[in-house]
């Protein structure tokens, strides 16, 4: 939250705006905010999963975490820096 307040990312203007009732209800008083793209929580979750699933799995999580990575990015839903950073 610290990264978000301290280096606010604009998403890009032909992006399609994600409106969610409960961000906008609790989060986001004042209505839809597109400043809070750092940093990509989807693609770190899969990530550690990746990590911690037996080695039998790992190839799979791996690779749909570069699908989700890609998708993110050319959805423009993320920058590839916010993709970047939620790896560890």
């Amino acid at each position: 939250m610290l990264c978000i307040f301290i280096l606010p990312f604009c998403e890009p203007e032909d992006a399609i705006p994600l409106n969610d009732y409960l961000l906008n209800t609790f989060f986001y008083p004042r209505g839809y905010c597109a400043l809070d793209l750092f940093y990509s929580g989807h693609t770190a979750t899969l990530f550690l999963l990746t990590l911690i699933v037996p080695k039998p799995w790992k190839f799979l999580l791996l690779a749909l975490t570069l699908i989700l990575a890609t998708l993110v990015v050319w959805q423009k839903v993320h920058y590839t820096v916010d993709v970047l950073a939620a790896l560890p």
